[in-house]
């Protein structure tokens, strides 16, 4: 039997059909994370307002909202797309959070990009009523950290991929060609 032939196994399914799926949900995402970088204080945007907290999701947390009366911006310190949004772990408690509703803020943000066309306003710094909440440094640590694992979920993802794609292959080669490829 050709390689060929084997590949294209699995009840008229092409497992390798999913491998562009894996590039664009798995690996694409984690480049981003991985090459990600916090830009100096000079290239920062700064946005001044009045702090609210906006929750995402139970999943994947709260974003940092600031009203300055013309408009309404919403910040993030998930390292990518799909990540937590949580600027306050670590940082504030749940009660704590709530207390600093209303009060004002300035936050050091840049666009970061996250895929391909897509981006995110990164909160970089967080100071609420002249108290830092939220350091440059907590953001450049938190970027670094999450950087440092990207490879590692690319290549378990791939591992994983790639297990069950030849557990399906000899699935079905036994199943098409008996025990002759024990």
């Amino acid at each position: 039997m050709t390689l060929k032939k084997v590949l294209g196994l699995v009840k008229g399914t092409r497992v390798w059909l999913f491998v562009p799926i894996m590039v664009l949900f798995v690996v694409i995402p984690k480049f981003y994370v991985w090459v990600a970088e916090v830009p100096s204080l000079d290239e920062l945007k700064i946005y001044k307002g009045f702090v609210y907290n906006k929750k995402v999701s139970s999943r994947k947390g709260w974003k940092v909202g600031v009203r300055n009366g013309k408009e309404t911006k919403l910040f993030t310190c998930g390292s990518g797309l799909g990540a937590m949004y949580n600027c306050y772990s670590g940082h504030v408690g749940l009660h704590e959070k709530e207390g600093l509703e209303g009060r004002s803020v300035t936050v050091w943000w840049y666009e970061q990009p996250v895929y391909l066309f897509l981006e995110q306003n990164r909160l970089v710094r967080l100071d609420v009523s002249g108290e830092t909440i939220v350091s440059r440094n907590d953001t450049i640590e938190d970027v670094r950290r999450n950087a440092s694992k990207a490879p590692f979920w690319v290549g378990l993802y791939i591992f994983v991929f790639l297990l069950l794609s030849a557990y399906f292959v000899v699935m079905e080669m036994r199943k098409t060609h008996g025990k002759e490829y024990d």
